[in-house]
């Protein structure tokens, strides 16, 4: 099975037990201010929108470009695109965005250390589905850092619609809001805060 066969949370949980709760962890003062040239392309994708876009076209204009400037700042971790990910035969397959530790003495490799972070396209604007394949992502992530304290995180997206998630120990906990990219700088400042909180989560598990 791979982390796209899991249909809801529901599923992943009675493979995988953990307590689930609705909270709000995300702190809801942060902004980061866009650059002109940024919000301009933002601006310029949303104008050239119709109704039959494929998800490419959300994609490419609004998940990887927010994550790509956010992640410049953060270059402890390296933003992974379409990579593959295995712990077992269940908990395998292609995550559309990772992030993990990019230790410098291997810059140049390909090895995947740490995964901290993951990102699921919501696709057909299915939240639920994504939910569920972006848990099991967090739980394959969660195992194979071997650290049941660290907290992983995960985001599923439309592009224009953005929900995020926890992941400690046992307990999976998705925040109470959804955030928008009609307020750029707040989601860029949640953006920001769940990779500076990777980086510190890195400080604490890479002694």
């Amino acid at each position: 099975m791979s982390f796209s066969n899991f249909k809801n949370v529901e599923q992943v949980l009675k493979k995988y037990p953990h307590q689930y709760l609705r909270a709000s962890f995300l702190p809801q003062e942060l902004t980061l201010t866009p650059p002109d040239w940024f919000v301009e392309e933002t601006q310029f994708a949303l104008s050239t929108q119709t109704e039959i876009e494929n998800e490419a076209f959300f994609r490419e204009n609004f998940i990887y470009p927010l994550m790509k400037l956010v992640w410049r700042n953060h270059l402890q971790l390296k933003l992974w695109i379409n990579q593959s990910l295995f712990f077992n035969d269940e908990l395998s397959g292609e995550l559309d965005y990772m992030l993990s530790y990019w230790p410098k003495e291997t810059v140049i490799e390909s090895f995947i250390t740490r995964p901290m972070l993951a990102v699921v396209e919501a696709k057909q604007q299915n939240f639920i589905r994504g939910w569920g394949q972006c848990l099991a992502e967090m739980i394959a992530c969660q195992k194979l850092n071997d650290q049941p304290d660290q907290t992983v995180f995960g985001i599923v997206s439309t592009g224009l619609t953005w929900e995020f998630a926890k992941l400690q120990r046992q307990i999976f906990t998705k925040d109470l809001y959804t955030y928008s990219i009609s307020d750029l700088p707040r989601l860029l400042g949640l953006l920001d805060f769940v990779m500076t909180e990777c980086e510190k989560e890195l400080q604490l598990y890479n002694h």
